[in-house]
């Protein structure tokens, strides 16, 4: 059996830059993985198969499911696989969990079927699955563009503790096609925020600005939101941000020690939070290194 963890991400800096002429929005990111995680076990079957108990994940066009499919196509490898999936990622609240989990079966089958794919191949077959998928071939920070296809590595943010909290709303389905449709022309940036970022990061100092366009819209896309930011902002005593296209939230917080207070206080008026730490790209390597056990 082979075991990979799958992490979630935060999106430090997230700009739309416009429409482009083949439908798809123009975007430039700065993503983040960070500690938490969903874990995605792999053995050797004669077909694909999926289990798992989080049924908004079930059925045949899941990315887990997809990704298998398409790596095992694209390989012509002749057997299968069997994958469970153990769910702790918060479904549709804009960490990536899905992304990160076909990311992970990516990574795990690649290894677990001796095919011996480099990054590159692996990066350039997730693109072809979800927009996120690319970046979590890779982990640790990232500036991300286009659609997702464009990873490049940046230097690491450092350790840096967060608290990510879900709203109390159900998610909604197609929800980013939806945010994206709420975005007019007065909503689009000239990729600024995330040239002052990479220009803080590549002098070895730290992200200050985070800036997400879907926070312009967020509160119209999701009722009850802007209530759920406000209590989160008053308990956290710091600034309050959307992860990815939401509507999940997160602060970065003094240390962890601060954020497990803060998550604390938001579980006990009835949401659900973590408090969470960066994932550096090296420590997520040690992590699928350490937990992959072929066996």
């Amino acid at each position: 059996m082979l075991t990979i963890k799958a992490p979630a991400k935060l999106n430090m800096v997230l700009e739309v830059l416009g429409k482009r002429p083949d439908g798809y929005h123009e975007i430039r990111s700065i993503m983040q993985t960070i500690d938490l995680f969903d874990t995605v076990y792999l053995r050797f079957a004669n077909d694909i198969s999926l289990e798992t108990s989080a049924p908004a994940v079930k059925g045949t066009d899941n990315t887990v499911i997809v990704a298998a499919k398409a790596l095992k196509k694209g390989s012509a490898y002749p057997g299968g696989a069997s994958i469970q999936l153990e769910k702790r990622i918060p479904w549709g609240m804009g960490l990536g969990g899905g992304s990160s989990d076909a990311a992970a079966v990516l990574i795990g089958l690649n290894a677990l079927w001796e095919l011996k794919l480099n990054i590159t191949e692996l990066m350039n077959l997730a693109s072809t699955i979800g927009s996120d998928v690319p970046f979590f071939i890779l982990g640790g920070t990232a500036l991300v563009e286009g659609r997702g296809e464009r990873v490049t590595p940046m230097p690491s943010v450092g350790s840096l503790s967060l608290v990510v909290v879900v709203p109390k709303g159900k998610a909604i389905a197609a929800k980013t096609k939806h945010l994206y449709s709420l975005l007019s022309e007065t909503n689009y940036s000239d990729g600024h925020w995330i040239d002052r970022a990479s220009a803080a990061m590549l002098r070895g100092d730290s992200v200050t600005d985070y800036y997400n366009t879907f926070e312009q819209v967020a509160f119209e896309a999701f009722p009850g939101l802007k209530e759920d930011w406000l209590i989160f902002a008053t308990i956290a005593e710091c600034e309050v941000h959307l992860c990815g296209s939401g509507p999940g939230l997160f602060a970065v917080v003094d240390n962890n020690h601060r954020a497990k207070a803060i998550a604390g206080e938001m579980i006990g008026k009835g949401y659900r939070a973590y408090a969470v730490d960066t994932l550096g790209l090296s420590v997520v390597d040690a992590l699928r290194s350490r937990d992959g056990n072929l066996a």
